[in-house]
């Protein structure tokens, strides 16, 4: 079949545009796949807290002119719309649906962000519900974001996870050994507040003889925070490098306030890492009740107890390496999840 993809592209390198990036070098054993690059541009692409109305009028106009040109030299059987589900950009996608809706195209839209937490007024919901309608099926990342659409708009979704490349196979083939007790304990991505970063920070002051390791690019707010010696940041680093840093840690300490589909979560699982971690987005769904021990958002108190029930808890964390590295040899390796929606656009053509 053919299908039109509307999605980011790398550069930058986001979590969406890697997600395109690795479906059209799956998917196009299956499909012709012409692709619309829906990412940011100009400034914005160096540094995407800096938005422009010239360059996102330009944007805007550049994804129209590609999709109706696309729209109007070929015919496609499905049009899969990747949507972050973020403010102004809300109401061109829905305008931008709406004109494919025109050529009678069947439109998969699929929502990659935790929809409960972006779209807070009620013209959000109001462009979201009108994007539903012109919409074959909707796919979320996760069963909150599930019921957030059937309380809000009365439909039911499918909720497809996002994956990981055929490159963990070999990960997965090597069980971790379960140290005798913690001694290091890994955070990855993004150096923020609201991913919990103080309070690694804060927490670290009380286990001296434990390192913390915090990969990823360090914002103003966290490297401006006091710190204990066995705090290290290692900054950004390279798949090689992150990879390094799952095999050497004992534990993933994650305690984020927001997330849709962490795929960091699911890369650390393969590994055999346990967790301790927070209840948000999908990290429920994915690590269920046996890959981690959870905490409410920004509590200290309940990430120190944490961490001491499982310091000398060689048994306890075993088992929840265990289930992590069988939970993503079953659920979330890339032929898995994208066998799952070609069937999905197999079944709604």
């Amino acid at each position: 079949m053919r299908i039109l993809l509307l999605s980011p592209l790398p550069p930058p390198a986001g979590g969406m545009a890697m997600w395109t990036k690795q479906y059209i070098g799956y998917m196009k054993r299956y499909n012709a796949i012409d692709v619309v690059n829906t990412g940011v541009i100009g400034k914005r692409s160096l540094k995407y807290s800096e938005r422009h109305m010239s360059e996102e009028i330009k944007r805007s106009l550049l994804i129209l002119a590609k999709t109706l040109k696309l729209l109007m030299t070929k015919q496609y059987d499905i049009v899969h719309f990747n949507t972050s589900c973020s403010g102004s950009g809300l109401i061109r996608d829905y305008y931008l649906m709406r004109m494919i809706h025109i050529f009678n195209k069947k439109i998969i839209l699929h929502c990659h962000c935790n929809l409960n937490y972006a779209l807070h007024s009620e013209i959000q919901k109001k462009y979201f519900r009108r994007m539903l309608a012109v919409s074959k099926k909707c796919i979320t990342l996760n069963s909150a974001s599930a019921r957030f659409v059937e309380d809000n708009c009365s439909i039911k979704t499918l909720t497809v996870p996002n994956f990981i490349d055929d490159s963990y196979n070999a990960v997965l083939k090597n069980e971790k050994a379960t140290a005798p007790e913690i001694k290091r304990v890994l955070y990855v991505g993004h150096l923020l507040h609201t991913k919990g970063c103080d309070n690694i920070i804060r927490t670290a002051k009380k286990f001296p003889d434990i390192e913390f390791r915090l990969v990823g690019h360090v914002f103003k707010e966290i490297a401006e925070m006091p710190r204990t010696k066995n705090v290290v940041l290692t900054g950004e680093l390279d798949r090689k490098g992150v990879d390094a840093e799952y095999r050497q840690a004992d534990i993933m300490l994650f305690p984020t306030h927001t997330e849709g589909f962490p795929l960091v979560v699911v890369e650390a699982m393969a590994y055999g890492l346990p967790f301790i971690t927070t209840k948000v987005g999908a990290i429920e769904d994915i690590l269920e009740d046996k890959g981690a021990v959870y905490v409410p958002v920004d509590d200290d108190d309940a990430i120190e107890s944490a961490l001491k029930s499982l310091i000398y808890n060689v048994d306890r964390r075993r088992q929840m390496s265990c289930f992590n590295r069988a939970k993503v040899k079953e659920h979330y390796l890339i032929d898995t999840v994208l066998d799952n929606m070609q069937q999905i656009y197999e079944e709604n053509l």
